[in-house]
């Protein structure tokens, strides 16, 4: 998600608050630390931002709105989506609408999550698993035991500003 039209959006959307933009700004431009180094992005959203499915959906506004211009079916959170159609010929296309819409947007499709599914076949969706006219929800289950997610270490002042330099 290119910061510079993310901010336009946001400065046109909020005109009279310039305390919001700011905010907002400040939330777009923050900066990184992965434990070893400390750095601002140009582009994209940081994850598990709080403030970043919000913008995402903030910037997917005119796909939104496109799609419903053009009597399509969306279901969005954030950056995942799915286009409902009743037939493989209309996926395709709205496929290869999708692809053109988010190239205006300086974005592109993951190849690798990108793909027509049918609700037949079931498919998976925001942790949902879709099949026919069922839906398994298996967020009550425990979570299978694993490694648990490396955390960088607590950046303390001293440390932050030696990795600034």
């Amino acid at each position: 998600m290119p910061h510079d039209l993310l901010l336009e959006k946001i400065k046109r959307l909020f005109s009279g608050e310039p305390e919001i933009v700011t905010l907002l700004q400040k939330w777009i431009k923050a900066e990184v630390y992965d434990g070893d180094h400390i750095w601002r992005l140009d582009k994209g959203l940081p994850q598990g931002s709080v403030t970043s499915p919000t913008l995402a959906n903030l910037f997917l506004d005119e796909l939104d709105e496109t799609f419903i211009d053009m009597g399509l079916k969306l279901v969005r959170y954030a950056d995942d989506f799915l286009v409902l159609t009743k037939t493989e010929d209309k996926a395709s296309e709205a496929f290869e609408l999708t692809d053109m819409l988010l190239e205006e947007l300086h974005l592109e499709l993951n190849q690798l999550k990108t793909k027509i599914v049918s609700f037949d076949r079931g498919f998976k969706f925001l942790g949902a698993i879709f099949l026919n006219n069922d839906v398994y929800l298996p967020f009550g289950q425990k979570k299978q035991k694993g490694r648990p997610p490396k955390l960088p270490a607590p950046l303390n002042l001293q440390k932050y500003l030696e990795l600034r330099g």
